[in-house]
Order: structure tokens, then C-alpha cells, then sequence
């Protein structure tokens, strides 16, 4: 069914299985699976590690060095405080890392990736992807398709990677540009 799950302070295993499932992790170094739905998982402020399964989730890593995958479906994913790095998976996703030195993956499908504050690295993946580096000295590979990639305040590092790709916003400094 379509539960609503809450973690406790301490290190926790969570796994929610079928439904639409709401689940908060809170304290502690936790794992939580949301399996088949569209499930909302919440990380709290340890370093977890959050997995969307098949349907269209959102998870937020909120504070602690977090891991999140999106897996299938189309996600949003944010990584919250800390050095997060996040998986989108399958599907076109929408990933943030936020405060912190992230890393974004969009995998396949067509995804927007924003790295927030901090230095980033940013990876579209396969398809069409839209890439925003924010502040911070950032990473940004748009790999195959046609992608759109800005970079932000810092000395960002770009390459586009196969397909037609557009490059904005650059700022004094940049450190390179690969656009093969």
C-alpha cells in the first residue's frame, strides 16, 4: 500500500516495497529503498543512501555526505547539504546537488543537472541534457546528445562531447572548453 515510514536516530535499513510511499529517514547512517510507486524519501542528517526504484520518486539527501539513486522513472534529486553524489538513472531527471563538493550523473534520458554551490562535477550522460555548474569551480561533461551547459561563477572546465552542444555564460578564467 501507500505508506508513510519514519527512520529513527540511529542507523536504519528501510524498505517501503509497492506503493507511494513516504518515507523519513531522520539521524543516523541509513539506507532506504523505495521500491515499485512514486515514493518520496527523505534522507535526514546522516550520510545515506537512497534508492527511488521503478516510478517516478523524489529524494532529498538533506545534511551528510549522501548517495541517491534515482533508478527508473523520472526523479528529482536533491542532494542537500554535504559532498552528495547522485545517480539519476533511467528517465528524464532533475538532479541538484546543493551545498558541497557534488557529483551528478544523469545517466540516460533527457536530465537537468545544477550543482549549487561548491566545486562540482556534472555528467548529462546519453541524450539531450541541460547542465548549470552554479558557483564554485566546476566539471561539465555533457557527453552524447545535444546539451546545454552553463557554467556560473568559478573557473568551470567544460566538454560537450558528441551531438550539437551550447556553451554559455563563460566567465573570465575558464580553464578549458572541449567541444569535439
Amino acid at each position: 500500500g501507500n505508506d508513510v515510514l519514519q527512520g529513527t536516530a540511529g542507523d536504519d535499513v528501510i524498505f517501503a516495497l509497492g506503493g507511494n510511499d513516504t518515507v523519513v529517514a531522520q539521524g543516523g547512517a541509513d539506507v532506504v529503498c523505495g521500491g515499485a510507486g512514486n515514493d518520496t524519501l527523505s534522507g535526514g542528517s546522516g550520510d545515506d543512501a537512497l534508492f527511488g526504484g521503478a516510478g517516478n520518486d523524489t529524494l532529498s539527501g538533506e545534511s551528510g555526505d549522501d548517495v541517491l539513486f534515482g533508478e527508473a522513472g523520472n526523479d528529482t534529486l536533491s542532494g542537500g547539504d554535504g559532498n552528495d553524489v547522485l545517480f539519476g538513472g533511467a528517465g528524464n531527471d532533475s538532479l541538484s546537488g546543493g551545498d558541497g563538493d557534488d557529483a551528478l550523473f544523469g545517466e540516460a534520458g533527457n536530465d537537468t543537472l545544477s550543482g549549487g554551490s561548491g566545486d562540482d562535477i556534472l555528467d548529462g550522460g546519453d541524450n539531450n541534457d541541460r547542465l548549470t555548474g552554479d558557483a564554485g569551480d566546476d566539471t561539465l561533461r555533457g557527453g552524447a546528445g545535444n546539451d546545454q551547459m552553463t557554467g556560473g561563477e568559478g573557473t568551470d572546465s567544460f566538454d560537450g562531447g558528441p551531438g550539437n552542444d551550447s556553451i554559455s555564460d563563460l566567465q573570465p578564467g575558464e580553464t578549458s572548453v572541449n567541444v569535439p
